[in-house]
């Protein structure tokens, strides 16, 4: 943590996903694929890097590989 202080920011706490998807520096997510993030990134235009674990999740991704959102 001491190493990425000066360089980037690490958050412990909740945050309001909209906003950071919103923010003009943000430009990809990371994402598990759940139908809310996916949807956010979405409508914010943040191109996505795909991760799902299960459930819906795989069906998700390949909404947003399928749909030019991301990959």
């Amino acid at each position: 943590m001491e190493k990425l202080k000066k360089r980037r920011m690490v958050v412990k706490t909740w945050v309001d996903q909209r906003e950071i998807l919103g923010h003009g520096s943000v430009g990809g997510f990371m994402s598990h694929c759940g139908w809310n993030s996916m949807v956010e990134a979405a409508w914010y235009g943040v191109r996505q890097l795909a991760w799902p674990l299960n459930g819906d999740q795989r069906l998700n991704a390949e909404v947003v590989e399928k749909s030019g959102l991301g990959v």
